[in-house]
């Protein structure tokens, strides 16, 4: 059970009136405050901070020794020595922290909060305030496992190890400005849980070091640390880590164990991969041992040291290794290296990629054959891996290779930290580029009973001549699958710059939407080539069965028929004399705002209604794109194929109905003829609905051959 105080009630109401006002009566013992110390802050009085000691600390020499001094910080504050009442304060949390961490506090109220190490930072952030100075930022633990060494270091800088000497910390001049309170921490705890800096890097060694600086600040210099490492022979890809303040995990530059650290062999260091209750097993029965035990086994070697900054934090020592995860393919004299090379932080053992890593990757040339230069290429990484998209060798050459190396960050320097991997190797040539372009097929509207010729133009675009090769040119089906037709194309020598015609015949074709595709040299690969990507698409065309031609109505006509409102339709009535219905051709009209990229039309087949007019069901409809741009005024012929296609009663009244696009006739109109009524069978009718019938639309009907009467 935990003892309650009978100064808990006091502490707690002085907490919570410190947290609630600034508004309090100046004690005949309380030093003045500047405005300039305490503006926007809330600071304890020396009432609270008083009865907080006393809650804390036993009668004895350890509340003798708080209480005076903090009297004597008063009394340096009440001189106007802020520098002399600053030191006496860092010294008062030093004395505070070892207090702590000896387990010679007391708890100050029982299962209610605070607890003792809420109450010790409340304690520590409230005698910063009273000097002027910000929070110290620290987040106490107390365990067996947990172990701390302080010192205090001002700005002509310092180094102290800590006290079971496995780890170190050096501040430069200048890394602060006045002393300050330099924390180590070891958090046997995070070690053994194996989430000192990450919960997912496997490699972290179980020797877990906190770094921190009171009150908390970033610091001016990189901070120099070092830590052991458990065994003589470490590995050569291990260096030291931190946790950024994302989450993220920062590689820290290296440098020599400046102290030097006298670090013990630790032979059992837990298997690659071992689980937490493995590690926790080998750090109690083995490190902690030699840890805790009476003397060293033996002097082995020193510690690893690396550059750490802005911000102090947890540092432990991991292994990652860097891995082109996309090799770097052979490429031609000053084009990019296709696909983009990457490069990626992975773990030694499991090969997994480190996602949290965030140090940039640096590339330069290793094997150098040309010689050649490359440009500065620094990459960061996006969840563990950086692309380099643009790197180009200008000058000929066989066996080139790339070294790829992490650097630390800007504040530390942008040092190499020395965790090189090598590509695989690769040539720089002026190389051959075949490209296709040009593809048609031809006739321009085939049918299913035709051979169709598909074309192309092949040109080498790079630098040396190509030799021949083959290929093939093909009408491809995409809708349903992909299905192929194709036919063999042979590519002859061709100098830079130089292009041949190819063609190939396919068919006869079944009905249906085809696409025309052309990929050359990509099977047999005769032609080394800068970009091997030698295939190209082309137009979609048509394949319809023989049609025949039904009603026609199609005189030379100046007259253009559209609606202005949005939504409305115009319709042509006719009679068919064949059936089914295939397709139906319109001429159309471009207007002015006839888009550039083109646009779609679309027809709908509707029977008469009870009125006779284009008001009964749709038993038919079909879209057509038309490509842009066109010119103002130009007639279009415009086919809209029918699929099923549509059966008809011969003799009876049929419609062709035509959205028309708004705004009226300023991208299309339907062509047409008034007061001749050149198609006596039908009519035109507008956009309300009714007939005109000396007026008719320009149309052309069509059945499939062969086709019988019905």
């Amino acid at each position: 059970m935990r003892r309650v105080l009978a100064t808990s009630v006091l502490v707690v109401g002085g907490l919570l009136a410190a947290a609630c006002s600034d508004q309090r009566s100046p004690l005949p013992t309380e030093p003045p405050f500047s405005p300039s110390l305490t503006a926007g802050r809330s600071c304890p009085s020396t009432l609270q901070l008083a009865a907080l000691t006393v809650a804390l600390f036993a009668p004895g020499d350890l509340l003798t020794f708080a209480r005076n001094t903090q009297a004597s910080i008063s009394l340096k504050m009440s001189r106007g020595d802020l520098a002399g009442a600053r030191k006496l304060a860092l010294a008062f949390i030093d004395f505070t922290l070892k207090t702590y961490y000896q387990g010679k506090l007391r708890d100050p109220n029982g299962p209610n909060p605070p607890t003792t190490a809420e109450a010790v930072v409340t304690l520590i952030d409230g005698i910063l305030c009273w000097v002027g100075l910000p929070p110290s930022g620290l987040d106490l633990t107390k365990s067996a496992d947990v172990t701390v060494t302080t010192k205090v270091i001002g700005k002509d800088g310092g180094q102290f190890k800590s006290t079971d000497e496995l780890s170190g910390l050096k501040v430069p001049p200048g890394a602060v400005s006045e002393d300050r309170l330099f924390v180590i921490t070891r958090r046997d705890d995070l070690a053994t849980a194996g989430t000192c800096v990450s919960s997912k890097l496997k490699s972290q060694i179980p020797l877990c070091i906190d770094f921190a600086v009171v009150p908390a600040q970033d610091v001016a210099k990189p901070l120099v640390v070092a830590i052991c490492q458990p065994e003589d022979a470490h590995p050569p890809e291990r260096r030291l880590a931190h946790k950024l303040s994302d989450g993220r995990v920062e590689l820290l530059a290296v440098v020599a164990d400046p102290f030097p650290l006298v670090c013990t062999s630790t032979p059992d260091f837990p298997p690659p991969g071992s689980g937490g209750l493995t590690r926790a097993v080998w750090g109690v029965g083995s490190f902690l041992a030699r840890v805790l035990g009476p003397e060293r086994l033996h002097a082995a070697h020193t510690g690893l040291g690396g550059l750490l900054g802005p911000k102090a934090s947890p540092v432990t020592a991991v292994l990652v290794r860097l891995s082109f995860v996309v090799q770097p393919s052979n490429t031609g004299a000053g084009d990019p290296i296709s696909p983009p090379v990457q490069v990626a932080y992975q773990d030694p053992e499991s090969e997994a990629v480190d996602t949290e890593i965030v140090n940039p990757i640096h590339l330069a040339l290793g094997a150098n054959p040309g010689p050649a230069s490359l440009a500065d290429t620094l990459e960061n990484p996006s969840s563990g891996i950086a692309t380099f998209a643009d790197v180009r060798i200008g000058v000929d050459g066989s066996g080139y290779t790339l070294v790829a190396d992490a650097f630390s960050s800007v504040f530390t320097g942008d040092s190499l930290l020395h965790i090189p991997a090598t590509s695989n190797p690769f040539n720089v040539a002026s190389l051959a580029d075949l490209m296709i372009g040009g593809l048609t097929e031809a006739p321009a509207n085939p049918t299913t009973g035709e051979v169709i010729t598909l074309s192309g133009l092949v040109s080498n675009a790079g630098g040396v001549a190509s030799g021949p090769t083959t290929g093939t040119i093909c009408a491809t089906q995409f809708a349903q699958g992909i299905s192929s037709f194709c036919g063999a194309v042979d590519v002859p020598t061709m100098v830079p710059g130089g292009s041949a015609a190819i063609s190939g015949a396919v068919g006869p074709l079944g009905a249906g939407t085809y696409t025309v595709t052309a990929n050359v040299d990509s099977a047999l690969n005769n032609v080394p080539e800068s970009n091997d990507d030698n295939h190209a698409t082309g137009p979609t065309f048509t394949v319809s069965p023989p049609l025949l031609l039904d009603q026609s109505n199609d005189p030379l006509s100046f007259s253009t028929y559209y609606c202005d409102g949005v939504g409305e339709s115009i319709s042509q009535s006719f009679k068919p004399g064949l059936s089914p219905l295939a397709r139906v051709v319109l001429r159309l009209r471009a207007g002015s705002n006839f888009p550039a990229g083109g646009t779609t039309t679309t027809v709908r087949i509707r029977s008469a209604g009870d009125g006779g007019g284009p008001d009964s069901a749709v038993l038919g409809t079909a879209t057509t794109f038309i490509p842009g741009p066109q010119a103002d005024g130009a007639q279009l012929l415009v086919p809209f194929d029918f699929s099923p296609v549509i059966p008809m009663t011969i003799g009876d009244t049929y419609f062709i109905q035509w959205p028309s696009p708004a705004p009226g006739g300023a991208i299309l109109g339907w062509m047409g003829t008034n007061n001749a009524d050149p198609y006596p069978p039908g009519s035109y009718f507008g956009c309300a609905g009714f007939a005109s019938p000396i007026d008719d639309l320009n149309f052309k009907t069509y059945a499939p051959a062969p086709s019988q009467p019905n």
